[in-house]
């Protein structure tokens, strides 16, 4: 089960923020934009008050839509970190994850289209990971043409 504030508590804090002097906000969740509907009033909140503030996410690959990424922009997201873990599908299954590397693909184009920077993270070592699969992970990465990669090597279980 998710738990969110309610998006005015959200721009109500972050006005706060802006006026203390903070120009930056890093939502450091994996789960921002889930729901997507909640991710995209709140950005339009944001964008309603037009804050200055250059904003960062964390964000699940599996539901990324237009609208959601270009409301992100328009509320001053300039780079998402990306969790996808892994090229590899047969991986992607391993770990239980609930999307594949056309997902990963798509939003990774959806955030580049509106100028999103996009950082995306890798975990290797996990079960059932081979150099195999390790070389299909960095070869799918490198073909997303990220602003950046963060590689990390092994998995607690």
């Amino acid at each position: 089960m998710l738990r969110r504030r309610s998006t005015a508590a959200v721009v109500a804090n972050l006005a706060k923020w802006v006026e203390s002097g903070f120009s930056q906000v890093f939502f450091v969740d994996n789960t921002f934009n889930l729901s997507a509907s909640y991710s995209i009033e709140l950005c339009r909140r944001i964008s309603e008050t037009n804050p200055k503030i250059n904003g960062r996410c964390i964000f699940y690959p599996g539901v990324v839509p237009r609208e959601l990424v270009e409301a992100m922009s328009k509320a001053g997201c300039r780079e998402v970190s990306l969790g996808f873990e892994s090229g590899s599908e047969n991986i992607l299954q391993r770990m239980n994850k609930h999307f594949g590397i056309d997902k990963i693909r798509e939003a990774s184009r959806l955030l580049a289209d509106v100028g999103i920077r996009r950082m995306g993270f890798l975990l290797l070592g996990g079960p059932g990971e081979t150099k195999a699969s390790v070389e299909e992970s960095l070869s799918f990465a490198d073909s997303l043409n990220l602003d950046s990669l963060k590689l990390t090597l092994g998995i607690r279980s």
